[in-house]
């Protein structure tokens, strides 16, 4: 029992001092982490004070950035809000070019209805329903595209002029990568058309190989499609360039363009539906002609 409690009075002058040593080293490594806490939350309290009184004086924020030991002066100004005439102005034609897209169909639809003869109507109306959604929604999984471009543009000019750079050609560079993107992407759609419409198109219809009017309807419909799928190009590259538009404010000109198309469809509808009755294809014609027009 002596010689337990010899060795236990023997270690305990080091273990007092193995605990004092641990105990300065700890309050070291506490108290150098909170002077840099300090010293980092004074430097933004300095900053924050200058850029309070830069902003009384002029009404801008004017903010003295320090890195790396050198400083830098940058003066940030909010955007006005826009006024409610702006709104307005921007809003009407917006919602206009909204509510006339999908003019060039409804078109289609009411020539082809009212031109066509005894017991052609209803199977060319068949067809050129199916059609004409199965190609709308076909153009429609490529809108991410109008909304990237809208971002990227807005972003990028805003950018540009807060740097006191050229915004047109920021927004330039945007748009032409975009045209790029969109061209690729709808002759990529029109070789699909062109190559697998009918297949596709009786999955989309359901077609039935026993029915003489199904495969009327599947005829007229694949035929529609090979034809105005050709304007699939045109069809993306508008729709990014109406995105681009809107980011730039304008939303007037996607609503001439589209009231322009609709102009040449109605034209092209008379003529090759009602006066050549060309039918069905004569409406996928005068469609894609007005598509080419109106971009």
């Amino acid at each position: 029992m002596w010689v337990k409690n010899k060795w236990l009075v023997a270690l305990l002058p080091l273990l007092v001092s193995w605990c004092k040593n641990g105990g300065e080293r700890a309050s070291a490594m506490a108290v150098k982490p909170a002077a840099y806490i300090s010293h980092q939350h004074k430097a933004m309290l300095s900053v924050s004070q200058r850029c309070s009184n830069n902003k009384a004086r002029s009404g801008s924020v004017r903010c003295l950035e320090s890195r790396g030991g050198g400083g830098k002066e940058v003066e940030k100004s909010p955007p006005p809000l826009p006024s409610l005439k702006e709104i307005r102005k921007f809003a009407v034609p917006c919602f206009a070019v909204w509510v006339a897209a999908p003019m060039l169909s409804l078109v289609d639809t009411a020539t082809v209805g009212l031109s066509a003869g005894p017991g052609e109507g209803p199977i060319q109306l068949g067809a050129l329903g199916p059609a004409t959604t199965f190609l709308d929604g076909a153009a429609y999984l490529f809108a991410f595209l109008n909304v990237a471009t809208t971002n990227l543009y807005a972003t990028a000019t805003a950018k540009a002029a807060q740097n006191n750079e050229d915004a047109k050609a920021a927004g330039d560079a945007v748009v032409r990568t975009a045209a790029k993107i969109s061209l690729l992407c709808g002759i990529g759609l029109t070789v699909l058309l062109l190559s697998k419409a009918p297949a596709l198109l009786a999955l989309y219809i359901g077609h039935d190989a026993t029915s003489e009017a199904s495969k009327a309807i599947l005829s007229q419909a694949s035929e529609y499609a090979n034809i105005r799928g050709l304007s699939m190009p045109t069809a993306l590259l508008y729709g990014v360039l109406q995105a681009a538009l809107l980011g730039a404010k304008d939303s007037l000109t996607p609503l001439i363009a589209i009231a322009y198309s609709t102009v040449v469809n109605v034209v092209g509808d008379l003529l090759c539906v009602c006066k050549l009755g060309m039918g069905l294809k004569g409406a996928a014609i005068a469609t894609l002609l007005a598509q080419w027009a109106g971009t």
